[in-house]
């Protein structure tokens, strides 16, 4: 039932994605080693794009947060623990 759903929801994402010759897959994440190789494996070989709206030094690990927490960022915050 869970998979219909997400099938339904995503359709028009899907039918996005067909109409730009590209992929779109929904992928519900658990704590799973298997499911990060997954996602290594698709950025290594250039399917997977991830979208990153900025890079943090582990010293502004709290601006990261807090801009987060207000919202409105699109892509992923990436705080580097080291260089």
């Amino acid at each position: 039932m869970k998979e219909l759903m997400f099938a339904a929801a995503s359709y028009p994402l899907q039918r996005r994605a067909r109409a730009k010759q590209t992929k779109y897959q929904f992928l519900l994440m658990h704590p799973s080693g298997s499911q990060l190789k997954i996602i290594s494996d698709w950025v290594t070989h250039d399917e997977l794009h991830p979208v990153i709206a900025k890079v943090f030094p582990w010293e502004e690990t709290g601006a990261a947060y807090d801009q987060l927490k207000a919202g409105h960022v699109r892509g992923k915050l990436i705080v580097q623990v080291q260089k």
